[in-house]
């Protein structure tokens, strides 16, 4: 047998086999750890996309909360301009909060449901609760439109109304005078 040099060093466990069978061994272990790496990766892309996509849903929730208010307080009054922007709000409010509750496509990307913790569970249930009542009341600002309209024109008559009824008092009573 022919003796083998050892330089120092011996890799465990596969450093008595020669180094013909310790190069395949090597590889395949640095392509292990490769594949390992490139998975990692794809998780962490996949994890910060969904996490920004949530982002961008959770500002678009803030967005059409405070829109839904001011153009329902606006619908509310007759003003036609703020019916569609009350409408539009309110689906997209729903639209966003279903991709929360059930996941589904936001911002081009697909995203899973976010109740990944019992709070974000319960936080969700609430919102959603929440808005079950705003939207009720939206509707019903939306199926009193013409009627809304139709007030607030007879009260913009009024006050015209009322306005010279006004500079005809004034105007009879200096007569009085």
């Amino acid at each position: 047998k022919p003796v083998k040099k050892t330089g120092g060093f011996t890799l465990p466990i596969i450093g008595n086999r020669p180094i013909e069978q310790q190069l395949p061994i090597l590889l395949t272990i640095a392509a292990l750890f490769g594949a390992l790496t490139i998975g990692a990766i794809f998780l962490d892309a996949r994890n910060r996309s969904n996490i920004s996509t949530f982002t961008n849903i959770t500002s678009q929730l803030q967005y059409h909360s405070q829109r839904l208010a001011k153009s329902a307080g606006l619908a509310a009054r007759g003003d036609l301009a703020s019916f569609p922007q009350l409408q539009d709000s309110r689906d997209e409010f729903q639209r966003y909060l279903n991709v929360l509750n059930d996941g589904g496509e936001a911002f081009n990307t697909t995203v899973p449901n976010a109740r990944i913790s019992e709070e974000l569970t319960s936080r969700l249930a609430e919102l959603t609760k929440r808005f079950s009542d705003g939207s009720t009341a939206a509707t019903a600002i939306l199926t009193a439109k013409t009627d809304l309209s139709e007030l607030s024109r007879n009260i913009a008559q009024v006050r015209a109304g009322s306005e010279e009824l006004a500079e005809l008092s004034q105007d009879l009573t200096g007569l009085m005078q």
